[in-house]
């Protein structure tokens, strides 16, 4: 299924506005899908590297990252207008997959419990 890493550098303010050490944070993304929207879900904690980010910075960046990319602010892929489109309805993302770099959504119709394919016992 894959994940997305997300990344992101820059320098820690000091005292003054003086540029501080450079530091890099990075968190992940999975890819989830809710009927026709395919969404990025945040699932992991934001991470810090970087000399700059030792000790007393990281619980202020960690605070406002936390907020900047929050875990209840989805990553949509398709705006409402092209999800609510009726001539999508009975569609559902049967595959939404991450790899290599690649993404892969698949819409197909949505499957019910007459086309459903089962095994034999």
């Amino acid at each position: 299924m894959g994940e997305v890493r997300a990344a992101k550098c820059g320098a820690v303010a000091v005292r003054g506005g003086a540029r501080g050490s450079d530091f890099c944070l990075r968190t992940h993304y999975r890819p989830q899908a809710e009927g026709l929207d395919p969404r990025f879900v945040r699932d992991a904690t934001i991470y810090f590297d970087g000399k700059g980010v030792r000790g007393k910075p990281v619980p202020v960046l960690r605070a406002i990252f936390s907020k900047v990319l929050s875990k209840n602010r989805d990553l949509r892929m398709l705006s409402q207008t092209v999800t609510s489109d009726p001539r999508l309805q009975g569609l559902a993302i049967t595959q939404f997959v991450v790899e290599d770099g690649w993404l892969g959504v698949a819409y197909s119709p949505r499957r019910t419990v007459e086309n459903v394919v089962r095994r034999p016992k």
